[in-house]
């Protein structure tokens, strides 16, 4: 399911980005407005579940999807029980570029 769907779906109001860190992978919350949804809106995300590893170097404490979510916001709780995540999106080249993926 793209992101968009999900966002009006649940009537969100930020999606969170976890990055590889290059060795310190971290975490943010983006408020949705038009240029997020312009950004990442089209992109698709698939049902995880809330255990599965949300880094693929799993060094972060908090690996897991909702422990990574809980890193931004620490009252989360997934509504029915759903989450989602993106496939890790590359922006750059060469031997190190920067990764990160989309949860919701």
């Amino acid at each position: 399911m793209k992101l968009k769907k999900l966002v009006d779906k649940y009537g969100a109001n930020c999606i969170i980005i976890i990055d590889a860190g290059n060795g310190c992978g971290g975490t943010a919350v983006l408020d949705i407005n038009d240029d997020i949804l312009g950004e990442y809106g089209d992109r698709e995300m698939r049902k995880v579940k809330s255990g599965a590893r949300a880094y693929e170097a799993g060094n972060p404490a908090n690996d897991t999807v909702l422990g990574a979510i809980r890193d931004a916001l620490p009252d989360y709780e997934p509504e029915d029980g759903k989450m989602w995540a993106s496939d890790w999106i590359i922006d750059g080249t060469g031997d190190n570029p920067y990764r990160y993926i989309i949860l919701f």
